[in-house]
């Protein structure tokens, strides 16, 4: 009997697939009640429930059902022949949930007293059904009890279930109820990825329809799209003549099919490893017999108990072979992982590995950790397949409020959630438990068996594991539910809208989403009730976390004239419409002011027009501040205002002539308070009488109700060009806090020293700009750079390439120092394991740390290549970081060098690299079977970048993964690699 090739859709496929845009597991969903007849694909229902309504058309005289389906798994594989052997049964399972909405619009979980409910084939958008297996596979044709050590009657399943029109009665097939996880189940379905008219088709479509148990009447249906495939990656390395089957002395499969060639070709393998006579001819070979498989997991069929499960030795077997990373790449060479690169955490990027480790973790090579096992019975043991999996609350552990911390946990970088399911420190990738997250699926419960809110099915809402309802993805289930993609968050494609009280009693602790009426004031009584509560989702700051992010745009009409639109996937905050601040520490100490100087109505909206306070600033809460060296307690109703902390300064002579300067430096956003962000004075700041001061010599005199500012005393300095060419540093150096004042303890301007209007000023032979309204400080001219080691190490190198006259600025057209390159203070550095101290005054020029090579030819012969051994960050410093050259490492002079049997120029200004010298050599096949004869004629140039023992250097790293063919036989040599002779000879 012929048998299933695996398939190359794109190049296989004889007409175009384009079903549904749903991934597996997504439904589409049907009528609920009425509706048209029932077209292919589209809304079914045929009058109304029990007899009572109309048929084909108007509204039903009760509530409306649903009916939701779905694959429990993102994609079943089948093996595309089973004659040779067979590890991977036919075994797709449908579940399905209906419900009814009572006459008060609440739901409620249908069983198989009220409903029945059938499963049946369908045409797809191109007419393409897949009803039948028979005669698509050459499972029921073998021996008995091949492949799977069980004799199956032809059609059927390991649990007996046939396809719709394989059955006794073809056509509509029941679905039994399960009670224990309160669904609809047709579990085993033995469903191939080849349609009825024998073209490939890895999306079957069928629909799923309930009916009244009492009448018949059909209340609706749900169409729904499944993943089936026989594509593997076995041929990739065990067809004769690949990475797997090229071994000399063994007689690979000769089979013209390369599917079951490859499989003969496993067989010896696995003769060869383990003395079994599976490639003998006739032998009969069932893994379920010897291993655990996934066939085991559904029908009592074996298994040695003392031998690993087939997933472990699969895994443990080609961890050698294959990236352990658990990266999507690596898993893909095995497994046909696109039909799961829909789903949600897929779509954010996490990798097969972020959940379940790499190859030996999911070998069991490692124990389990306490907690790892889905019911701990397997803790201190090694996992077992299938079954101690990740569970939802292994990366999401808790909400804003009450989640996970501690070492080992790879956080997401909103900091809630992980991107790793098990501890970093975790050779064995336990799935981390912790049974009272929110977002648990029960003790012992595996997400695919998990109910939730109201004995919902997890994936109900979510998705299928695997194929999760992703916002970025459009599934006909949430779309044509709720308007939009993604998990299904809108209460009404349950509830009858506006059926519900406000509550917080929804799936996971959810408030009602999506109703308006949550936004006109009813949350506030629940903040008020329970700010815990809130907070949980929307932070302890209520600034919003992914938790409350808006699944959807909303548009919000708050009554008060104000609309408010929150964008798809912003995070709800009390902010979008409530102006409000923040009330922690930082704010307290220095934000409100700047907050205050940018938007003064802003404030007083709340705080009042004199800034005292209203009922409107009251604490919600205790609440403690270190504001000064003091500590200011302000008790829950408290209505805040400017006087709550500050107390308004002295005005004595001592405050005017001293005090001020260093209280401004020390607290600029608090003087700007009353005196205004450019302290050009407000009526804040008027004088409360009129008052005289004599400092230095000078009588200043302010009237009476005078906005007191910096310029009623002082007198701003000059902004000619004789004050910018130099006269401006000379003031610096006699009185650097009186710059400070008005530029900012930092010199980096301030509002204060913003220009008057544009400026332009010719210093040195370059021109600098100065735009009206900038904040002036010394950077507005000077570029300063840093002076930590990252900078020293490598960052002043690069600095010099991109601006070497900005450099020259300070350390000289010679970069030898000058008085402007001083160090400020006594300073070490440690580069390349060598300590480097720079004394305070010391003029830093390039020749401070950098000792220059000799430019002989001994040096360009050898001594080059130990320089560069013994401290290859000297060399990069000047010659790059690829030593491919800068202008570091110009030529001074035209020079020649004899090396070896070549001569090589250089000529003046030329930047010297590696490669004027050094030609890299090829990295294939052809030069690693011609190396030898390369040395023989040139042993000089081999050991400049091998070693002078041919060890191999940092010159010789391999920068990617290589394998070359000498005689035969593979060589692979890792990438980051030093490559030297005995990675292929062996050591001597």
């Amino acid at each position: 009997m012929p048998h299933l090739p695996p398939l190359d859709v794109p190049a296989t496929r004889r007409r175009v697939r384009t079903i549904l845009t749903a991934i597996a597991g997504a439904a589409l969903l049907a009528a609920c009640g009425g509706g048209g007849g029932g077209g292919g694909g589209g809304a079914g229902g045929g009058g109304g429930p029990d007899g009572g309504g109309s048929s084909g058309s108007g509204v039903p005289a009760q509530p409306p059902y649903h009916v939701f389906a779905s694959a429990a798994d993102a994609v079943s594989w089948v093996n595309g022949e089973y004659a040779t052997f067979g590890h991977l049964p036919p075994h797709t399972t449908l579940r399905a949930q209906v419900i009814v909405r009572d006459d008060g619009g609440s739901p409620s979980v249908l069983d198989a007293t009220a409903v029945d409910v059938t499963y049946e084939a369908i045409a797809d958008a191109n007419g393409s059904v897949n009803a039948r297996s028979v005669g698509k596979t050459d499972l029921w044709s073998l021996r008995p009890g091949l492949p799977f050590g069980t004799t199956l009657a032809p059609g059927r399943g390991l649990l007996g279930l046939a396809m719709p029109g394989d059955a006794t009665s073809p056509g509509p097939q029941a679905m039994a109820f399960a009670d224990a996880r309160g669904r609809f189940e047709a579990d085993g379905l033995p469903l191939f990825p080849i349609d009825d008219a024998g073209l490939p088709n890895e999306r079957a479509t069928f629909r799923v329809t309930a009916r009244s148990r009492a009448s018949g009447a059909t209340l609706g249906h749900a169409d729904v799209v499944v993943a089936v495939s026989s594509r593997h990656g076995c041929v990739g390395c065990h067809v004769t003549g690949g990475s797997a089957a090229g071994r000399g002395d063994v007689a690979w499969s000769t089979d013209p099919d390369r599917d079951r060639q490859a499989k003969q070709n496993i067989l010896r393998v696995h003769d060869l490893k383990h003395g079994t006579q599976f490639a003998a001819p006739g032998a009969a070979v069932a893994c379920s017999v010897c291993h655990d498989t996934r066939a085991n997991r559904v029908a009592p069929l074996g298994g040695n108990p003392g031998l690993p499960s087939l997933s472990a030795a699969l895994h443990r077997a080609h961890a050698d072979f294959v990236a352990d990373d658990g990266g999507a790449a690596s898993c893909a060479v095995c497994h046909a992982t696109e039909p799961m690169a829909g789903g949600a955490m897929a779509k954010a990027g996490l990798s097969c590995g972020a959940c379940h480790g790499g190859m030996r973790a999911v070998a069991g090579t490692t124990v389990l950790a306490t907690g790892g096992s889905l019911d701990g019975a397997a803790d201190g043991a090694t996992r077992r397949s299938w079954v101690d999996e990740p569970r939802c609350e292994s990366c999401h552990t808790g909400d804003a409020l009450d989640h996970l911390t501690g070492p080992g946990l790879a956080f997401a970088a909103d900091g809630l959630r992980l991107n790793r399911a098990f501890r970093t420190t975790d050779a064995a990738a336990s799935p981390i438990r912790r049974d009272d997250s929110r977002f648990g699926a029960g003790a012992g419960t595996r997400y695919k068996d998990a109910r939730g809110h109201a004995g919902l099915a997890c994936a109900t809402c979510h998705g299928t594991s695997h194929a999760e309802f992703s916002s970025s993805t459009d599934h006909a289930l949430p779309s044509a539910l709720q308007g939009h993609p993604g998990a299904l968050v809108e209460c009404d494609v349950c509830h009858v809208a506006g059926s519900l009280p406000l509550t917080t009693q929804g799936p996971h602790g959810l408030h009602n989403v999506g109703d308006p009426r949550w936004a006109l004031g009813g949350h506030g009584s629940f903040y008020a009730a329970d700010a815990a509560g809130c907070q949980a989702c929307h932070g302890k700051d209520l600034a919003g976390t992914p938790l409350s992010r808006a699944a959807a745009e909303r548009v919000r009409d708050l009554g008060d004239g104000r609309v408010v639109t929150i964008a798809k996937g912003q995070a709800v905050s009390c902010g979008l419409c409530h102006a409000s601040h923040d009330t922690s520490q930082a704010w307290v100490s220095g934000d409100h002011g700047a907050r205050f100087a940018a938007d003064p109505a802003g404030c007083e909206g709340c705080h009042g027009a004199s800034l005292e306070g209203t009922d409107q600033s009251q604490t919600a809460a205790d609440r403690t501040y270190a504001v000064g060296g003091a500590t200011v307690t302000l008790p829950r109703g408290t209505a805040v205002g400017c006087t709550t902390c500050h107390v308004t300064h002295d005005t004595s002579l001592a405050w005017v002539d001293g005090t001020h300067g260093a209280k401004y430096l020390e607290h600029r956003a608090g003087c700007a308070m009353c005196h205004g962000q450019d302290l050009a004075g407000t009526p804040d700041s008027a004088a409360a009488a009129d008052r005289t001061y004599v400092v230095g010599g000078t009588t200043y005199r302010v009237a009476k109700g005078t906005p007191v500012s910096c310029t009623t005393c002082h007198v701003t300095h000059e902004t000619d060009l004789a004050w910018v060419d130099g006269a401006h540093g000379a003031k610096y150096t006699a009185d650097p806090t009186a710059c400070g004042m008005c530029h900012g303890q930092d010199l980096a301007g301030t509002a204060v020293t913003k220009a008057a209007a544009a400026r332009s000023y010719t210093v040195g032979g370059r021109t600098y700009a100065i735009a009206a309204g900038t904040p002036v400080g010394c950077a507005t001219c000077h570029v300063p750079h840093a002076t930590d080691t990252a900078w020293v190490s490598s960052g002043h190198g690069t600095g010099y390439v991109d601006d070497p006259a900005g450099c020259a600025m300070c350390h000289g057209q010679d970069l030898a120092g000058t008085a402007m390159s001083k160090a400020a203070g006594d300073r070490s550095y440690t580069v390349g394991g060598k300590t480097y101290l720079l004394a305070s005054g010391v003029k830093v020029g390039c020749a401070t740390c950098h000792v220059p090579h000799a430019t002989t030819s001994a040096f360009a012969t050898t001594g080059h290549g130990a320089a560069y051994e013994r401290d290859p960050a000297a060399c990069k410093s000047c010659h790059g970081s690829t030593l491919g050259g800068t202008v570091l490492s110009k030529a001074a002079a035209a020079r020649s060098y004899t090396v070896g049997k070549r001569t090589v120029a250089f000529s003046a200004g030329e930047q010297v690299a590696c490669a004027k010298c050094h030609v890299m050599h090829a990295t294939d096949s052809t030069f690693a079977g011609g190396h030898e004869s390369a040395y023989k004629n040139d042993k000089a140039s081999c050991r400049m970048c091998h070693g002078s023992t041919l060890d191999g250097t940092s010159l010789s790293v391999t920068s990617a993964e290589r394998t070359v063919r000498i005689d035969g036989k593979n060589y692979t040599i890792p990438a980051n690699t030093k490559v030297a002779c005995d990675r292929c000879h062996g050591k001597p």
